[in-house]
């Protein structure tokens, strides 16, 4: 059993003894005191969401620490009795958490209305790159196809609505605004990229953008496999190196809260500049607390995909 598993299971000891403690002694909160619904989301695309939608009609609360790298995290006691206490909680899918089968099971919240925003998406294939990913693999960043996010929205504003009828009609208008949001996102991603000089996405990062790429008709090279702890190897380096001088890219993306040293390596040896692509699993405390949002980040995205493909500005 590795580290984390333990981890795990001793936090799911821990907080059993004290869901049945609190069960005992009646000093478990109402959920709903706050009259609002109460909504935990594992990542921040789906964080973001939920907050657009409930408003001032729900409380939302981000599981993920703010500066934390997604694929990093483990669940502590806290965060498995907030999950215990919510109304709706959100997560991406069994393949983006494969810790939640667990805690789902362990936890003792009977009223607690589950959203796996995966339900209803095709999953498209990762790539094989070194040990991390396997042929065949599939790939869990499902909401940077903005298409998915529309299924992701209705998930979310049916749960909510679900645990709240008197605010449903509010739910559904500041979703409907939403939609219309990443609608419109949708279509300047298409009309900035089908002018692009430059077609091939070079990522020094793990394999985080291939749904965002396949919906654009981007070639994707990315240095990582589906883990960002995983190392390419020399000769995968070597042979990224080489394809890129082939196709005189100018520009390699880097992630978003990882170290940015596998990207700046490939940029020296290509001579090409440096941007940010953030695949938005998580955000900065700073960038949190100023309201940063989903599409924002998108929209930054875009603005750097523009120059480092040398599109048009339309």
């Amino acid at each position: 059993m590795n580290k984390r598993m333990i981890f795990v299971c001793l936090s799911l000891i821990f907080l059993s003894a004290v869901t049945w403690w609190a069960l005992g002694t009646g000093n478990l909160k109402n959920k709903n005191g706050s009259g609002r619904v109460q909504v935990i989301a594992t990542l921040f695309p789906l964080y973001d969401f939920a907050r657009t939608i409930g408003g001032n009609n729900a409380e939302v609360t981000l599981l993920l620490p703010p500066g934390t790298e997604a694929h990093a995290y483990e669940p502590k006691p806290g965060d498995i009795q907030k999950i215990s206490q919510a109304d709706v909680f959100i997560y991406t899918g069994p393949l983006m958490e494969p810790w939640v089968a667990d805690i789902l099971e362990s936890i003792y919240n009977p009223d607690l209305t589950i959203v796996n925003a995966s339900e209803g998406i095709e999953l498209i294939s990762s790539v094989t790159k070194g040990t991390d990913t396997t042929e065949g693999t599939l790939d869990p960043h499902i909401w940077l196809d903005f298409t998915n996010d529309l299924i992701i929205v209705d998930h979310i504003t049916e749960a909510m609505s679900n645990r709240d009828s008197a605010q449903k009609e509010a739910f559904a208008a500041s979703a409907a605004k939403l939609k219309d949001d990443l609608r419109q996102l949708d279509q300047d991603f298409t009309s900035t990229l089908s002018t692009c000089q430059s077609r091939t996405v070079v990522y020094g990062g793990h394999f985080a953008l291939g749904y965002l790429t396949k919906r654009y008709d981007l070639t994707y090279l990315a240095a990582q496999g589906l883990s960002p702890d995983s190392e390419p190897s020399a000769s995968d380096l070597t042979a990224l190196v080489d394809d890129i001088r082939t196709r005189g890219v100018k520009t390699v993306f880097y992630e978003e809260l990882s170290s940015p040293r596998i990207a700046e390596t490939i940029a020296n040896e290509t001579s090409a500049s440096l941007l940010e692509l953030s695949a938005a699993h998580n955000i900065s405390k700073r960038d949190l607390d100023s309201g940063v949002t989903f599409i924002s980040i998108m929209r930054s995205d875009l603005d750097h995909l523009r120059q480092g493909l040398q599109c048009q500005t339309l």
